[in-house]
């Protein structure tokens, strides 16, 4: 199995194990600690969300080109779902009666939408870009930094040939060479 199906099958484990930890949290935290329903839920959103955002970014971040945008996004969404469970805080558990039922019901259910934004959200915001060779796990950022297009920065592993596809620059095998080693030295 290689790392990247390995990665998708912990992921996919990731919705049974978290459904089970706020079950299972909820339920020691009402028993246990006679928490009110809404602590709770709120408790075992926040358990949950925490586990969720620790390791899919432990699975995933060493394979992420991170860019400020990609780093601002990903703070974004896990600040979002972090904030999720609070709302459960927001409305009165016991009201059967109009509004307060149905807010109780969205509010509850506010988590998992911000489970699912932080699952499809990460995984559309690190995906590569089109045209760019994905890193190797044992590459070193400057090595592919190093192996770019001098014009347009486009990444040129994998090619067979020193011209850029992009803006079709070219250069020798020597002079690609000494361009990578120098900057290899510098770093």
């Amino acid at each position: 199995m290689s790392q990247g199906v390995a990665r998708i099958a912990v992921g996919l484990g990731l919705v049974p194990l978290l459904i089970g930890v706020f079950i299972q949290s909820g339920t020691l935290m009402q028993i246990g600690l006679r928490m009110s329903d809404g602590s709770t839920l709120a408790a075992s959103g926040e358990l949950s969300a925490i586990i969720a955002i620790g390791i899919w970014l432990g699975l995933w971040s060493g394979r992420v080109s991170w860019t400020r945008r990609r780093m601002a996004i990903t703070v974004a969404l896990a600040v979002s779902l972090l904030a999720s469970p609070i709302g459960i805080l927001l409305v009165e558990p016991g009201s059967t009666r109009g509004w307060g039922s149905v807010a109780w019901t969205a509010m509850c259910v506010l988590p998992f939408f911000g489970l699912a934004a932080w699952f499809a959200g990460t995984s559309w915001i690190w995906r590569t870009s089109r045209g760019a060779a994905p890193d190797s796990p044992d590459d070193s950022s400057t090595l592919a930094v190093a192996m770019q297009c001098a014009t347009c920065g486009y990444s040129l592993k994998g090619l067979t040939t020193i011209r850029c596809p992009e803006c079709g620059w070219s250069t020798t095998v020597d002079d690609l060479l000494q361009r990578t080693l120098t900057q290899l030295s510098d770093a």
